[in-house]
């Protein structure tokens, strides 16, 4: 029996990343043509949604950290419950290891960022703002819509969404 908890779907929504990568760029889903590379927001932003849909009690938080002593490079992660998902962690295996170790995967449920000594939080918001945010920066909400729409079929083929009527939408 599948658990279903943070752990397990941020697994499944990375699975799905791998999987549908070309798909979602193809429904404009920002930058996901690369995929981990350069798509980090949009990412973060999907898990975070889905997080907060799934387990509503749950404290959902999306951080955009920047190099330290300038603002050149930036990265997005969720933090649920004080512990860290960086789904597109690895994206930086070639470009900053070995130098910082533990990059070559995505992390799951850390208590520290393991490029806390690279990227500083810079901003640090509640799902909703950062949605918001989303939208109105870059990306269009109807693009993002139809993209959210298929990882939800996706999801629900790997067992989540069996009953819509629990699904917290009202959040938003």
């Amino acid at each position: 029996m599948k658990d279903f908890n943070h752990l397990s779907l941020a697994f499944d929504i990375r699975t799905i990343f791998e999987r549908e990568h070309e798909m979602l760029n193809d429904l404009s889903f920002p930058f996901f043509y690369q995929f981990p590379k350069d798509c980090c927001q949009s990412a973060s932003i999907f898990l975070g949604v889905c997080l907060k849909q799934f387990f509503p009690d749950a404290e959902v938080k999306i951080v955009r950290g920047t190099t330290r002593g300038d603002d050149e490079y930036h990265h997005y992660w969720v933090e649920v419950d004080k512990r860290i998902y960086d789904l597109t962690l690895d994206q930086f295996e070639k470009w900053l290891e070995p130098k910082f170790s533990r990059v070559s995967r995505p992390i799951y449920s850390e208590k520290r960022h393991p490029l806390a000594k690279y990227y500083f939080y810079k901003k640090k918001e509640n799902i909703t703002d950062a949605f918001v945010d989303f939208i109105t920066g870059y990306a269009n909400l109807n693009e993002v819509l139809n993209a959210f729409n298929y990882c939800y079929i996706e999801l629900r083929k790997l067992g989540w969404l069996s009953d819509f009527k629990n699904l917290k939408r009202d959040l938003y």
